[in-house]
């Protein structure tokens, strides 16, 4: 099922391809607002704007209730962080519209990564 959260440090989407997109931009977020002073979860202003956020993709059956971590199936970036931080409005887009554009199939940088992780939880 497609549709939009809200938490106290941004938003997630979840995509009719069955991906979710994570856009977070609040206290302890890699993004402009990583330093203010308070706690994430109970310093919530009503309104929050930020120049960059930080974002993330996953799997969106692959995250839940009773599904360990290290089985959640996680996009990871060139440089193999499933996080990147301090992407500016036109980043964001982009990451979404490519992430939209995966058609319920595994890209191959994440099928890497399961293998890897996979290795290592097995090791």
């Amino acid at each position: 099922m497609s549709g939009f959260s809200k938490g106290p440090t941004g938003f997630c989407i979840d995509l009719e391809n069955g991906w979710t997109v994570s856009v977070q931009f609040s206290i302890g977020n890699y993004c402009s607002n990583r330093s203010s002073i308070g706690n994430p979860f109970t310093d919530v202003p009503e309104f929050m704007d930020c120049p960059n956020a930080e974002i993330a993709a996953w799997h969106t059956d692959s995250r839940g209730e009773g599904i360990p971590m290290y089985r959640s199936i996680w996009y990871a970036f060139d440089d193999g962080q499933e996080v990147k931080g301090w992407q500016n409005p036109t980043d964001v887009l982009e990451f979404i519209n490519m992430v939209n554009g995966f058609q319920n199939v595994l890209p191959p940088i994440v099928i890497t990564q399961i293998d890897k992780e996979r290795e290592e939880v097995d090791a």
